[in-house]
C-alpha cells in the first residue's frame, strides 16, 4: 500500500510541475517553463536532457518521475543568486 502512495505521490508532483500551470510555492507559481530555465543551469544537463525530464515518453513512469525530482533536487548547488524564481511570475 505504501509503494502505491509514494507512486501516486511521484507522479502527481512531476505531472503537475511538468504543466503550463504548474504549481504555487510561497505565492510563485513553478511551471515546466521555469524549471527548465534551472535544469539547463546544472552542469550535468543538457537542452535535450531536460526536455526529456519535462516530456516523458510514459508520465506513468516513476523511474522518471524520480529521476526529475532528483534534478531538482540539484537546484540548490546553482549560486544564490541564479535560483529566485520570483523574478519570474509571482500570483
Amino acid at each position: 500500500m505504501q509503494s502505491v502512495i509514494y507512486h501516486v505521490l511521484y507522479i502527481g508532483i512531476s505531472t503537475l510541475l511538468c504543466t503550463a500551470a504548474g504549481m504555487v510555492i510561497n505565492s510563485v507559481v513553478i511551471n515546466s517553463l521555469i524549471i527548465e530555465e534551472y535544469l539547463i543551469q546544472l552542469p550535468e544537463q543538457t537542452r535535450a536532457s531536460v526536455q526529456t525530464l519535462l516530456n516523458p515518453l510514459d508520465p506513468q513512469d516513476v523511474t522518471h518521475a524520480i529521476e526529475l525530482i532528483q534534478a531538482l533536487s540539484n537546484v540548490c548547488n546553482l549560486k544564490s543568486s541564479d535560483c529566485n524564481p520570483s523574478k519570474f511570475q509571482t500570483v
